[in-house]
């Protein structure tokens, strides 16, 4: 609500607040979970895009990383390193070009996105490490 005035009006057959500002806004998504599959995003997607309508801006893209819990645990001398090291610079990328053009790319979404390793061996690692965890309770 701070980047909208609190009245209404009717856009597209819906209720809408009124934009309070005069030069139309981008909106870009930056979330991580722990889940393996992208498709967890799906609905915090839909959240957002329904925002952007409600606050007339444009939605600009995302920036989703799944499998997050993991990516700390990757030690600088792995070879994963070298996959979490090309995410990054994604993730700079998509951020770079928000800044820029208002606007992330489709290619920089996909590439901040990737999979780390394997589903069965983030299974297998989560896991783990949940267990390991729990024991030290």
């Amino acid at each position: 609500m701070p980047m909208a005035d609190p009245h209404f009006e009717l856009r597209d057959g819906h209720c809408r607040h009124v934009p309070n500002v005069a030069k139309k806004r981008n909106v870009a998504l930056i979330s991580v979970c722990g889940f393996y599959e992208l498709d967890n995003f799906d609905p915090l997607i839909t959240h957002i895009k329904a925002i952007c309508r409600n606050l007339d801006a444009d939605y600009a893209g995302a920036v989703l990383r799944p499998q997050a819990p993991m990516l700390p645990e990757i030690p600088t001398i792995h070879p994963l390193f070298f996959k979490l090291r090309a995410i990054k610079k994604a993730i700079a990328r998509a951020g770079n070009e928000f800044a820029t053009v208002g606007k992330i790319s489709d290619e920089a979404m996909r590439d901040s996105s990737q999979a780390v390793v394997s589903k069965e061996m983030y299974l297998e690692k989560t896991n783990e490490y949940f267990d390991k965890k729990l024991k030290g309770c």
